[in-house]
């Protein structure tokens, strides 16, 4: 996993940025960990992340979708998505204020969407409750974008 890391700071470091494609698969990372919550990846919650790849041009044929398709069955270290998350904040602050603040509201909402695609593994979850454990992963993106209770982004 280290070397994802190391192809991000490479790009950065030749290019100044990443492109779009870079970027959307960088941004998708917090949401694969929120995936990770219980341990495990449902198919719900893989089909999720595939569409939300789809959303943002992946190609299923562009290695990208390998590299998701990786991260889906190899669960990443705790120190992975630290470091993703930090890339992540140092990414955006190139940013407009306006695109950053879509950019964490994309990010905050795929995450609460992949969240309620797993439910709370209940048989009595009919309507696909957000767990503990992945309530945790969401509060801590609030607090790494500071973002206050009502999603109000405090980004400059």
């Amino acid at each position: 996993m280290k070397h994802t890391m190391d192809f991000f700071r490479n790009a950065i470091e030749e290019r100044g940025q990443l492109s779009e494609d870079e970027r959307s698969l960088l941004l998708m990372l917090p949401v694969i960990q929120v995936a990770w919550a219980h341990g495990a990846i449902s198919p719900r919650e893989a089909l999720a992340i595939f569409e939300i790849a789809r959303e943002d041009g992946i190609d299923p044929t562009h290695w990208f979708n390998e590299k998701i398709d990786s991260f889906l069955v190899y669960q990443p270290s705790t120190k992975f998505y630290e470091d993703a998350l930090d890339l992540i904040r140092s990414t955006i602050g190139d940013m407009t204020v306006k695109e950053r603040k879509a950019a964490v509201a994309k990010l905050i909402s795929r995450s609460e969407r992949v969240a309620a695609a797993a439910g709370d593994r209940s048989p009595m979850d009919v309507d696909h409750r957000v767990s503990e454990e992945e309530r945790k992963i969401i509060e801590l993106l609030y607090e790494a974008f500071g973002l206050s209770d009502k999603g109000q982004a405090n980004v400059r």
